[in-house]
């Protein structure tokens, strides 16, 4: 189905027993730590859509046409600071290049094997603020996944809240909260 020279064999043979399209690309800078590799696993286990690839050498010209190829809403790229996940870009694939539609400065992560919860949070549709004051970090979330913006708390979400000046990026059900927690800063 989604077969071409451009397209590299290791995606085509994960997106083989997927149902529905990916919606969102996932992939790092070229050499990514062990930590930064287990955060890109956590956001594919997460949120729905959400397909890893592993980028070796390619150039963003190259990650652009591969989006384009599997017609994917988001391409997202995880970027490394001081050997841990840094910043989050967000492009839109479009035919004359890559369009940045948002960035997401991260200021620390705990993976889901640190959290050591049973509870599995897989597949969020959805963001929700949980006051007025993280409008902005839940509008950003949503244009980096391709997410819809929740009024209330409805099945697996992503919930943005606010602490001490930081903003944390929750997965949440009705079983309760999971991995991987993020802390982003705007």
């Amino acid at each position: 189905m989604f077969r071409d020279e451009e397209v590299p064999l290791r995606l085509l043979r994960s997106l083989s027993g997927r149902s529905e399209r990916p919606l969102v690309l996932l992939t790092s800078s070229h050499r990514p730590n062990k930590r930064t590799r287990s955060f890109i696993k956590d956001l594919e286990a997460t949120v729905y859509g959400v397909v890893r690839l592993t980028r070796g050498h390619l150039s963003m010209d190259e990650l652009g046409a591969i989006a384009r190829r599997l017609n994917v809403e988001r391409l997202v790229t995880l970027m490394e600071r001081k050997g841990n996940p840094g910043i989050m870009i967000s492009f839109r694939p479009e035919e004359k290049g890559l369009v940045e539609v948002t960035r997401l400065p991260i200021v620390g992560v705990i993976l889901r094997r640190e959290l050591r919860s049973r509870v599995q949070v897989n597949g969020c549709r959805g963001v929700y603020g949980v006051s007025e004051s993280t409008f902005n970090v839940v509008d950003a979330v949503a244009k980096a996944f391709a997410l819809q913006v929740l009024n209330e708390p409805v099945g697996n979400y992503l919930e943005v809240r606010e602490e001490e000046g930081v903003y944390l990026i929750v997965p949440r059900s009705e079983k309760g909260f999971s991995g991987p927690i993020i802390r982003v800063r705007l």
